[in-house]
């Protein structure tokens, strides 16, 4: 359970009751996860009718799929060294081997993690993937405006969804789980330098460098 806070609402000036989770544990809090996957679980709503989204740091822990996420609802460099070295520090005293741990910088990429693990995936290798679905993606359909892809299985079709720059949906089709699995995971292998803390974008423009060269 949560800390109960407020906030103003900047329609009317009123109070919005929310509940503050520093950390939310899947295992022990299933319905919270869960709504954490959906996209939900910072939404508020004022009793004027404005709704809104807050955003706060969080501990994500998922045990049954060996995940624990830090989100850091900052992207200040300085913040993310600080973090990044308490969970090196954290991982080395509890055998971090044996857990993924990643480090995120907003809910959107907090929920996307915490999709991908539960649905028993690996994100790097879902980095890995969307490149690939990009460059389908664009030749299919050149003037569909895509930025950028996200995994979504809340709803229990699994599907990537496609974003423009400023964030817009642009429409949803199947992830390909026979491609990941036969295709991604056994021709895209892992190393030790790719178990790292941080695996987005630039960590699969990385990886791809490495393997190039």
């Amino acid at each position: 359970m949560g800390e109960m806070k407020e906030v103003r609402c900047p329609k009317c000036g009123g109070a919005i009751r929310f509940e503050f989770r520093a950390t939310l544990s899947a295992d022990r809090e299933p319905e919270a996860a869960e709504a954490l996957r959906r996209g939900t679980l910072f939404d508020v709503r004022c009793g004027c009718g404005f709704e809104s989204t807050i955003r706060y740091p969080m501990l994500y822990t998922d045990m049954a799929h060996r995940a624990v996420i830090r989100c850091t609802g900052t992207d200040d460099e300085e913040v993310l060294r600080m973090t990044a070295e308490e969970v090196r520090k954290t991982a080395e005293a509890f055998g971090g081997a044996a857990l993924q741990h990643r480090i995120v910088t907003d809910a959107d990429d907090l929920r996307e993690k915490a999709e991908i693990f539960h649905a028993g995936l690996d994100d790097r290798h879902v980095e890995i993937m969307k490149p690939f679905v990009l460059q389908q993606l664009r030749e299919a359909k050149p003037d569909l405006p895509v930025a950028y892809l996200r995994f979504h299985a809340a709803d229990g079709g699994e599907t990537f969804t496609a974003y423009d720059s400023e964030g817009a949906p642009l429409g949803s089709f199947p992830f390909n789980r026979r491609a990941y699995e036969e295709g991604i995971v056994p021709n895209m292998p892992l190393g030790p330098e790719d178990n790292v803390l941080f695996v987005s974008p630039a960590w699969t423009a990385e990886y791809f460098a490495r393997r190039a060269g």
